[in-house]
């Protein structure tokens, strides 16, 4: 197999999450975040800062995984190439999750809420405008940050020599 230049993944990355992945062979987990990325930038005339800042978000997952995705794949292209198992070098295996076959529960709600909010932005002009001026956008995206950063306090795993 041939050597994937991290150059190309991170500038198609950069232009569009996922494109990255797809050249790396990781086609479930580009075309995911390509319509995470495409869905935010649809759905940002609802709530702006809301889906603004998932879109940050995915763009810059998406350059980082890709990175970390052309690593491990030149790694085992090297290692395949010489005929050394991938697991003596320390490599990662690539953690590809298939989001939609593992958790349909959770992307199905998503797609649920977000049909929601579209019938009652159609139905209910009022309703949006009303939102936005209760500024609901930046209390879920502060709830958001709120509710990560406990998470993260809670799911802290103690390093310290007992």
């Amino acid at each position: 197999m041939e050597k994937k230049s991290k150059f190309a993944t991170f500038i198609l990355s950069f232009i569009v999450p996922g494109t990255g992945h797809l050249y790396l062979g990781y086609q479930t987990r580009g075309l995911q975040l390509m319509a995470a990325f495409f869905g935010c930038i649809v759905l940002m005339s609802l709530m702006p800062l809301v889906f603004s800042f998932a879109l940050a978000i995915i763009w810059i997952y998406g350059m980082f995984d890709a990175l970390q995705k052309a690593t491990y794949v030149n790694l085992q292209n090297r290692d395949n190439a010489s005929g050394v198992s991938g697991d003596s070098v320390g490599a990662q295996p690539p953690m590809e999750e298939d989001v939609l076959s593992k958790h349909p529960e959770w992307v199905g709600g998503v797609f649920i809420a977000l049909g929601i909010f579209a019938i009652v932005g159609v139905l209910f002009p009022d309703f949006w405008s009303f939102v936005r001026r209760l500024h609901l956008g930046t209390v879920i995206v502060a709830l958001a940050m709120i509710g990560f950063g406990l998470w993260l306090i809670l799911n802290r795993h103690s390093d310290k020599n007992e």
